[in-house]
């Protein structure tokens, strides 16, 4: 099986990712948007909760198979 990969998608539709876990997902998603690509773990998940009232979405793709 392969790992589940997490992605972010921005209020304008662009998609972002893969990530491993949601919370990196999060993470990542804030320091996009920030534009700060060296913002700390804590900030960036206190930045997240305004992101998600403004619209930013956090998904995955669930996992496959592999033959």
């Amino acid at each position: 099986m392969q790992p589940r990969a997490w992605y972010f998608r921005t209020p304008k539709g662009t998609t972002h990712g893969p990530s491993y876990t949601s919370g990196h997902a999060k993470m990542e998603a804030a320091r996009l948007a920030s534009k700060r690509p060296k913002l700390e773990a804590e900030t960036a998940l206190i930045l997240w909760r305004s992101l998600a009232k403004s619209g930013w979405q956090i998904g995955h793709r669930g996992t496959k198979f592999i033959r």
